[in-house]
């Protein structure tokens, strides 16, 4: 089986998206000839991790220009910002379709998008019509029904026919969580059957024991970037400034450490506080982060704050954090994905605004790492249902499936 998978983001780009490109189609490429559709090498968020460099075995790479620059997208935005927003500002992926055909040089079997970026999908209906071999479509985010795109006026007009267009193209539409799936059954009843679960996974050689140490500092990590509305350290650091003013001795042995890159406004949120117990790194590896996760005693997570309505977003630094087996502290909202996957199970979630509550937690969580209480930083198992392995078959037999006749099909 030859499989074409379309994804903008992938390695050996060191973010989320990409590095669930790397945990399915390292187990697709053992089981079928894998061809990745690319960019070359991206900057900004996106640049080269050298640890990422030869993370996929035994599969194809297509890359193409990428056209995308800080200097070409502030340019743009002067000229026409919407540019940058039909659909995304790695629009030129997808007008390159011609020469991803030359270069793909063999018909594929199968389609396999991801996205976002939602370029990766316009890619995918493009090479659909042109070869006319079934296509799953994955979304990692939702697209128009996202709280975080803020679409108005003609530009919600292209994003909801562009959505619209490839949904009625693909055979299979994937998303990442129940919420999200039951988000689109309601805006799309009559491609209801088309969406299906398929998560953001762990990978399944992760799953070793570590078990806690009581030496050193209690040491709080962050990975991942901050942007979007209410998704921001202030929760947290506002909680250690309420704990200072009842003893400023407690957080002595303590270390909160946050690994990932940021913007202006919460960059100003660290200089704000600027706690010397709190260290921010923005230049960092993969190998890095895992190393640094196997050592951590209690992860942190912040989750969207939308005004009107629920985040459905599955954070994906949730499987690493599961398989570090560590407690996670969550800021996130009352019906949020996060807190269905993680409370009870993976750890404590807080609403935004439980400050409070989140100080009086960070204090029993270091008088348990004082008297050395392991059983308070234990957490429940990783969820198979999460496992790379385990979705990565699923997602292969599906392909199988697209491929038998009509009539076959309908019988399974």
């Amino acid at each position: 089986m030859r499989v074409l998978l379309i994804s903008v983001s992938a390695p050996p780009q060191n973010t989320p998206e990409s590095l669930q490109v790397v945990k399915y189609a390292n187990h697709l490429a053992s089981r079928c000839e894998l061809t990745v559709l690319t960019i070359k090498e991206a900057h900004g968020w996106r640049k080269a991790d050298v640890s990422l460099m030869n993370a996929i075995g035994n599969a194809r790479f297509i890359r193409l220009p990428h056209y995308s620059s800080k200097a070409g997208r502030f340019l743009s935005g002067l000229l026409n910002r919407q540019w940058l927003m039909k659909p995304d500002e790695d629009f030129m992926f997808p007008l390159q379709w011609r020469q991803a055909v030359k270069k793909i040089n063999q018909k594929p079997d199968i389609l396999y998008s991801r996205s976002t970026p939602y370029s990766s999908a316009l890619m995918g209906l493009k090479l659909k019509q042109y070869y006319n071999v079934p296509w799953v479509l994955h979304l990692s985010d939702p697209w128009l029904l996202s709280p975080m795109n803020y679409f108005k006026g003609k530009l919600r007009d292209y994003h909801a026919q562009a959505e619209q267009n490839c949904f009625e193209n693909a055979d299979v539409i994937t998303l990442t969580s129940y919420e999200q799936l039951a988000l689109y059954q309601e805006h799309y009843p009559q491609l209801a059957h088309k969406f299906q679960f398929y998560p953001n996974v762990y990978n399944d050689d992760e799953l070793t024991d570590n078990p806690i140490k009581f030496d050193g500092k209690l040491i709080f990590l962050h990975t991942g970037n901050f942007y979007g509305e209410g998704r921001t350290p202030f929760f947290l650091l506002e909680a250690l400034r309420k704990i200072i003013e009842r003893d400023a001795t407690l957080l002595k042995d303590c270390e909160f450490v946050f690994i990932g890159r940021l913007n202006a406004d919460v960059r100003n949120v660290f200089r704000r506080y600027n706690y010397p117990f709190v260290k921010v790194i923005e230049e960092y590896t993969f190998d890095e982060i895992v190393r640094s996760q196997r050592s951590a005693h209690m992860f942190l997570l912040f989750d969207w704050k939308f005004s009107n309505t629920n985040s459905v977003f599955f954070l994906s630094k949730i499987l690493g954090y599961m398989t570090s087996q560590r407690p996670i502290l969550a800021v996130t909202g009352q019906n949020s994905t996060c807190r269905t996957v993680i409370e009870g199970k993976y750890g404590r979630c807080f609403g935004h605004d439980s400050i409070d509550d989140i100080a009086s937690y960070l204090r029993e969580v270091i008088e348990n790492f004082r008297i050395k209480n392991s059983n308070f930083f234990k957490v429940a198992p990783p969820d198979p249902t999460y496992s790379a392995r385990y979705n990565a078959e699923r997602l292969y037999a599906l392909f199988e499936k697209l491929l038998q006749p009509t009539s076959q099909q309908t019988e399974i």
